[in-house]
Parts: C-alpha cells; structure tokens; sequence
C-alpha cells in the first residue's frame, strides 16, 4: 500500500508521543521513579526528560526528512514518466514520418512522374503475382500494348509541353475505360502496357479497338491530336515470365 508522503509528519509525531507515554509508563510500572503517570511523564528526572525529548526530536526530523525525500522521489517518477510519454510520442512520430517517406519512395520507384501511372518496374512486378495466379489456377490473362504513333513528329513540330500533353490525355481516355483490376503501365517513352486479369484474346481485342477508337475522336487541342497502334496478346500457364 503507498503511503502519502504529507502522513510522514503525523506519523512521526505519533509515534513520538507514543514514545514518550509508553518510556514513562516503563518508568512507573517497572522501575518505580515516579509516584504518578503525570509525575513520570513531565516530572522525570532531567536525564530522563533529555533524552525522551532527543528521541523525540530524532524521529519528528526524520519523519519530515523521509517526508521531503519520498516528495523528491514522486517528483522524479513524475519527470520519468513525462520524458519517457515524450520519448514514446517522438518515436511514434518519427515512425509514422518514416513510413510515410518510404510509402512516398516506393511509390515514386513505381510510378511514371508524368502521367500518374505504374512504370515499367512496377509492371513486371505486378505481372510477376499474376503470372503466378494464372499458372496456379489456370484463368485467362490478356495484355495489351500500344505506343503513340508518330510521337517524335509531334515533340519536333510542336514541342515537348505538347508531346507530355498527348500522353496525359491519353492515360486519361484509357483510365475511363479499363477496370479498377487492371494494371495499367507507361513502360517507355510513348509505349503503354496494360494487364487484363480474367480477360480472354477476344475481350481484350475489343478493348483494344474501343481505346483506338476514342484517341482518334478525341477533342482536344489541335497540337495534342493523337492516335496509337496496338498489339494484343494472351498469356498462357506454361509463360515463364511477362517476356
């Protein structure tokens, strides 16, 4: 059980007088120097009466010194626990600031500056795991490929701001038509994958021919007009890897 350290003081002088009652009644009763309880307890003998008092003084100054030492104790618990509260949250959010610079990092690694999407790393990466789920549970897996044509001529007759306009449109017409499952990648210059999960030759052949179809309709600014050649293939069980 604790003990508060503003009892000390009280304890200590009742233990004193305790002390000093119990010293006169050995007084009396066993030693017969007094004729009285009153006469033994404020009529001893001086000697006697000296070193009650010493005594007394003893443990009323050590009642109060154990009282400030327990007091500056407390006061150390209480800065140790700050400080290591402190510690914690300054770990806690030196970790938290780490993981958000290595989310930030992986994702800059992974994806194109540009345009927003995966590169080419991340691609292969991603294209690793499915190879894996379409050898294990033999589904189909379709990828499409396609590049701007003619994307030099338009960096040269219009500049580069114009050429990086053509594919940022482009990643947004394409963004409105595939699914939120497929993986969709800048893995060159002017040359894009996408991987289509659960999707067979045909499905993916389709797709192909629509996303054609809505880069030659696009109505954009004369100078980022666009359209892009594609090629579409399917990956079967016995592929080793996306190449």
């Amino acid at each position: 059980m604790k003990l508060a350290s503003n009892k000390l003081p009280l304890i200590g002088i009742s233990l004193s007088l305790f002390f000093w009652v119990i010293d006169s009644l050995i007084d009396l009763l066993v030693f017969n120097e007094s004729e009285s309880l009153i006469e033994s307890l404020f009529f001893a003998e001086p000697i006697e009466l000296w070193m009650r008092s010493l005594v007394v003084v003893l443990l009323v100054s050590f009642s109060f010194l154990s009282r400030a030492l327990l007091e500056q104790k407390e006061e150390l618990v209480k800065d140790l626990d700050r400080h290591q509260n402190e510690l914690e949250d300054l770990i806690a959010e030196r970790t938290d600031e780490l993981l958000i610079a290595k989310t930030k990092a992986e994702k800059l690694a992974n994806t194109d500056s540009l345009t927003g999407v995966d590169n080419r790393r991340s691609l292969f990466e991603k294209a690793e795991k499915e190879m894996q789920r379409v050898r294990r549970y033999d589904h189909a897996f379709s990828i499409i490929i396609f590049d701007v044509d003619h994307f030099k001529k338009i960096n040269d007759s219009y500049g580069h701001a114009a050429g990086d306009q053509a594919l940022i449109n482009l990643v947004e017409i394409t963004k409105q038509e595939i699914r939120n499952i497929d993986i969709f990648s800048r893995i060159g210059g002017e040359e894009f994958a996408i991987l289509l999960p659960e999707i067979n030759t045909d499905s993916a052949y389709v797709l192909a021919d629509r996303l054609r179809l809505k880069f030659q309709e696009f109505t954009g600014s004369k100078p980022v007009l666009f359209t892009a050649s594609f090629g579409v293939a399917s990956l079967e069980p016995e592929d080793v890897s996306l190449d």
